[in-house]
């Protein structure tokens, strides 16, 4: 939670909340305030990518799951606010001559399940999700982000950006990035909301990545040794062939294999 944000008093009457204070910028490597092995499972919802030694806090998450514990989250993805990085760089090229940085670094989705593996975590499953928010222009979406605490939190950004890079990247969006459906109808349901569509110009795209892993316990299930098949990959098509005629054997009970029984095909 952010810090702003109060912990509900119907939470703490329901389950034990407290709040946990993290500083990594002071103390970079600081590990978590709690024991090894304490929890059963740990979520995290959209805020790793607010943080700067992910890899160190996924170990410190490991450390304090249990085994065969589980670890749930979600972040912002590569795909995040793709539409306005691109606005704001082909501007500054047109006005200044050069790129800026103006949008925290987002995460690939590849490279989800390659830092849980690397951190220890088994069984680790990712899926992403690309969401579409309309908004009037590219303004209303610069207020929306600053008001939900999501401004860019680089130490090397920009300081300053003219009125003239904010004007022109706005221009450019609105010229590639327009809503498909502003044309077609008035009005139009999103996420099960009337929107009036004379008010919406531009999408901007939301990439979240979803993931699940396990701490390693040995009940799990583990891959085979290599060298320990009894089949080849050779053998596919025959293994199939075997496959469909056991499955018409137990299906019709008969036994395609004697002799004046036509197998089924």
């Amino acid at each position: 939670m952010l810090n702003r944000d109060p912990i509900p008093f119907d939470w703490q009457s329901m389950i034990p909340c407290r709040r946990q204070e993290y500083d990594e910028d002071q103390v970079p490597r600081q590990p978590l305030p709690f024991q090894d092995n304490e929890f059963d499972i740990v979520f995290s919802n959209m805020n790793l990518q607010w943080v700067n030694d992910i890899p160190n806090l996924l170990t410190e998450i490991l450390r304090v799951l249990k085994p065969d514990g589980c670890f749930i989250g979600s972040m912002a993805a590569g795909g995040t606010l793709q539409e306005l990085r691109s606005s704001f760089v082909l501007a500054e090229q047109e006005r200044l001559g050069g790129i800026g940085n103006h949008l925290s670094p987002m995460v690939r989705i590849s490279d989800v399940g390659d830092l849980l593996s690397k951190c220890g975590f088994a069984l680790v499953t990712v899926d992403s999700e690309v969401m579409e928010i309309p908004y009037p222009n590219m303004f209303v979406l610069l207020e929306h982000l600053h008001g939900s605490g999501d401004s860019h939190c680089g130490l090397n950004r920009e300081k300053f950006v003219s009125k003239d890079v904010f004007i022109a990247a706005a221009a450019i969006y609105d010229a590639m990035y327009r809503a498909s459906d502003t044309t077609n109808n008035d009005t139009d349901d999103h996420k099960g909301l009337r929107i009036d569509n004379t008010n919406i110009v531009i999408n901007s795209s939301f990439q979240v990545a979803f993931f699940i892993a396990w701490k390693p316990h040995t009940s799990q299930q583990k891959p085979l040794e290599r060298g320990s098949q009894s089949r080849s990959l050779k053998d596919i098509e025959t293994i199939l062939q075997d496959v469909k005629v056991e499955s018409a054997e137990s299906k019709f009970g008969v036994d395609f294999t004697q002799p004046g029984v036509p197998p089924k095909k």
